[in-house]
């Protein structure tokens, strides 16, 4: 776990660290499931990535320019056992992400089957959810 010099008042340094972290994924971060259980941020700032990567383990690799931005995008993905601790440590911090997080955790837990596969097919449908009728 990264060490902080300071935390807001009424937290120690590690569970303000795991509030911003379970705010980073829920805002730029996917949870993933292929082989095993994964979790990738991708941001044109490796900053917090590097963070990420020290705290969590996984690889943060420098991709190509964006065709757009021509900004360097940076990604930082952990798998297997990682991802499952990191999701477990962050899990009562994530709004947005949560239901990937949980679906995640499900499927590690099951044989490869029909349930498994299903659970993967609501795990992608869960990262398509369109919310522009919102108000």
């Amino acid at each position: 776990m990264a060490k902080q010099k300071s935390a807001a008042p009424g937290q120690t340094p590690i569970s303000g660290w795991l509030q911003y972290v379970a705010g980073y994924l829920d805002g730029e971060g996917s949870f993933l499931y292929g082989s095993s259980p994964e979790v990738a941020v991708t941001n044109c700032f490796p900053y917090t990535l590097y963070k990420l990567q020290e705290s969590f383990g996984g690889t943060v690799l420098k991709r190509e320019p964006h065709p757009v931005s021509n900004r360097t995008i940076y990604q930082w993905r952990v798998y297997g056992d990682h991802a499952v601790d990191l999701i477990k440590q962050v899990r009562p911090y994530l709004w947005e992400k949560l239901p990937q997080a949980d679906l995640v955790l499900r499927i590690r837990g099951l044989k490869p089957g029909p349930q498994r596969a299903g659970l993967v097919a609501q795990l992608k449908k869960l990262k398509k959810l369109d919310y522009g009728g919102m108000t």
